[in-house]
């Protein structure tokens, strides 16, 4: 397995893909869609904007890389509900995203697939939910399934680093 490689493209599908899926020939219907599904965040029916938002998955449906491209529209959903007026929404639609990531790690043989979906987790349970518990959690779990996963050693020894220099700030007062 050439991990590298492997991680590269999962990183890049992680950023590219919501950009990609708005600049092809279907770009118009698949904007409308995704105007749709924020209608229904906005609204509260979180299902029905999980529904829609699942539809923009290009991979097949149910396999790791559906659940992890789902999980992304949902992220992107999640954003949104975040700067209206809407913030509970936000929690709710990156909860579900994770329900999906979680999927997509059980689910998965690819340990780069593994680790990205666990190194997404973790950066929704840091910005979206504010657990930085959970966040070191599936950060070593991303390390766990492929040790060298750049993103995942970087946020882990990033909030270990806060961690400490908190721990240091409250030794001095």
């Amino acid at each position: 397995m050439n991990f590298p490689l492997i991680h590269r493209f999962i990183s890049a599908a992680l950023f590219l893909v919501p950009i990609l899926l708005f600049a092809g020939p279907q770009d118009a219907t698949r904007r409308q869609a995704m105007a749709d599904a924020q209608i229904l965040a906005a609204s509260d029916d979180l299902a029905s904007a999980e529904e829609v938002a699942s539809e923009l998955a290009l991979s097949p449906k149910n396999t790791p890389a559906w659940h992890v491209e789902t999980a992304q529209q949902l992220v992107l959903l999640a954003g949104r509900a975040a700067k209206s007026a809407r913030p509970g929404n936000a929690r709710a639609l990156a909860t579900r995203a994770l329900n999906h990531l979680a999927i997509a790690q059980r689910t998965s043989a690819d340990a780069g697939v593994r680790a990205s979906a666990a190194q997404m987790a973790g950066q929704i349970y840091e910005r979206y939910l504010g657990d930085t518990v959970s966040a070191k959690i599936s950060y070593r779990a991303a390390l766990a399934a492929a040790t060298n996963h750049p993103g995942a050693k970087e946020a882990l020894a990033r909030l270990e680093t806060e961690e400490e220099n908190l721990r240091q700030k409250t030794k001095r007062n």
